[in-house]
């Protein structure tokens, strides 16, 4: 799924400038927009943050 850091910014109600912020490590998402991210994205917070479950 291809999708520009406006369109998540649109669907997750935060602005391009934040997407961004997070993608670089400048910034972190709070646990409401995390939620928010991975309902958009279709994952779980935890594959969102990297993590792996065996």
């Amino acid at each position: 799924m291809c999708m520009t850091q406006a369109m998540l910014a649109d669907k997750v109600g935060l602005t391009r400038q934040a997407i961004t912020a997070y993608e670089a490590g400048r910034n972190f998402p709070g646990e409401h927009e995390l939620n928010k991210l991975a309902d958009v994205l279709c994952v779980s917070v935890d594959e969102l943050m990297g993590r792996k479950h065996e």
